[in-house]
């Protein structure tokens, strides 16, 4: 099992499924979508998306890679919110002892006028398997968020444009992504995402939120090249208390389910 948790994490690190969970629970659940994301969950993908949601709070995360018990991830992010902008901070550790990698991200958005934001994102990633050692990179990301109307939202965002020139750093992947969100109704959210790795053909994703009570909600999704289809469910106590649970399904690889927990700390109607 060890040696079969090995080689898929090897496959896993060098195809778009990297990519693929970039975000809470919440958005793994709506196709992967996560780059029109608002609010401390943004903390985990598009960091101008802070900044148009201000909130200040906690958010951890955990996953379990294709119900293999070697492919197990944990993600904790804060942010923070003053005059200065919006603050974040993010850790995450992917795989097990025998081969993992760790990252840490500071993330800063600010609004420059009420429809638009940018942000911005330092990664410090390492790679580790005790055998043969570890290496480690430093990597940057920048987005924005804009709300064209009232209900609509577009945002662009890209990951690691710049490989570091550092002898013994690991290579990143260059991504792009942009997004539309787009609140139908108050009760239904519909989100689209497009992705470019510079190594691998275009991935679309999309999404859909139903608020089917005040405080609940169901989601789908899906996502392309590979097709993976997920849903999930979320509850949102006093817009403060968040829980969530989201499941991906890959026709070959198979489930992986997803749980997140979020508490923020500010009182004004966030999103879910």
């Amino acid at each position: 099992m060890r040696i079969l948790s090995i080689c898929l994490l090897l496959c896993w690190l060098g195809t778009p499924l990297a990519a693929q969970y970039s975000g809470d629970a919440r958005s793994l659940a709506m196709g992967g979508s996560s780059a029109g994301l608002q609010g401390l969950r943004a903390v985990l993908a598009n960091p101008a998306g802070m900044a148009f949601d201000s909130e200040t709070g906690v958010l951890l995360f955990a996953e379990n890679r294709f119900g293999l018990a070697d492919l197990k991830g944990v993600a904790a992010a804060a942010s923070i919110s003053s005059g200065y902008g919006q603050f974040g901070l993010q850790v995450h550790y992917f795989g097990f002892q025998g081969f993992n990698r760790q990252s840490a991200s500071l993330a800063y958005a600010r609004r420059l006028m009420d429809r638009l934001s940018i942000g911005g994102k330092f990664d410090l990633i390492q790679t580790r398997i005790p055998e043969y050692g570890s290496e480690s990179t430093i990597g940057f990301q920048l987005g924005f968020h804009a709300r064209l109307l009232k209900k609509l939202h577009w945002a662009g965002h890209i990951i690691h444009p710049v490989q570091s020139d550092r002898e013994g750093a690991q290579a990143l992947t260059n991504i792009i992504r942009t997004a539309v969100t787009w609140e139908a109704s108050p009760q239904i959210m519909l989100t689209a995402e497009a992705e470019k790795n510079i190594d691998w053909p275009m991935r679309v994703r999309v999404g859909m939120e139903y608020a089917f009570l005040r405080q609940a909600f169901f989601r789908l999704g899906f996502s392309s090249e590979p097709s993976v289809f997920s849903f999930g469910l979320g509850y949102r106590k006093n817009r403060q208390l968040g829980v969530d649970l989201g499941m991906s399904y890959h026709s070959i690889l198979g489930p992986s389910p997803a749980f997140s927990l979020l508490y923020s700390f500010s009182k004004q109607d966030s999103k879910s």
